[in-house]
């Protein structure tokens, strides 16, 4: 079967401290024999992931397709008094993401509720008053309430990194949000618990 990582920098390569062989898409696809195509591009929102869902997505023919988005459309940019993508936006962008998947090909949808981040705090204050942090949280509940009313399969990556051992940072590199060699270890066990409970893997 053929998986399709659809997201951003976290899908993509990572931070680039980490050695290709050690990135989550990869370490999946070698312990659980399946094809895991990286449809990952960084920087990109749920906007622009429509943008190149036919042909990124629906023309690799998969069996199930994981949607990880949220950490750009979340970001307020330099200068800037809203977020790249608003909440509301990114909901209705999601459900579009989901109805391309389950009408465009036999695939199951899986949208995933991103990592923590460490970034809180005062040095992450967005103009609306809260931390990236916070204001992430609340792009991680939209993508509960689209798979609770689409039907679509759910991997809580929030609930893996706090079950995981040791300091949230030591998961992340320095930027606080990207994933350190031990945070992809802690992703694709994720990942790959996620496939086998689904009864996609083995």
């Amino acid at each position: 079967m053929r998986v399709v990582a659809f997201g951003d920098s976290i899908t993509a390569t990572g931070s680039g401290e980490v050695r290709p062989d050690r990135h989550w898409p990869r370490v999946v696809a070698g312990r659980t024999g399946l094809e895991v195509v990286n449809a990952g591009v960084g920087g990109n929102t749920t906007t622009l992931g429509l943008d190149r869902i036919d042909r990124d997505v629906v023309a690799k023919k998969p069996g199930l397709v994981l949607v990880e988005f949220g950490f750009n459309d979340c970001h307020y940019p330099p200068g800037e008094r809203a977020p790249r993508t608003s909440l509301e936006l990114f909901e209705r962008n999601l459900d579009c993401i989901v109805e391309h998947v389950t009408e465009r090909t036999d695939a199951r949808a899986a949208l995933v509720v991103n990592h923590p981040t460490t970034r809180e705090g005062e040095a992450h204050r967005a103009p609306n008053g809260r931390s990236y942090e916070e204001n992430k949280r609340t792009y991680d509940e939209a993508a509960r309430r689209v798979a609770g009313r689409t039907g679509s399969l759910l991997l809580d990556m929030e609930a893996a990194f706090r079950a995981a051992e040791g300091p949230l940072a030591s998961l992340l590199i320095s930027d606080g949000l990207h994933l350190s060699e031990a945070g992809d270890a802690v992703y694709a066990r994720a990942v790959e618990d996620f496939l086998r409970r689904e009864g996609f893997a083995a």
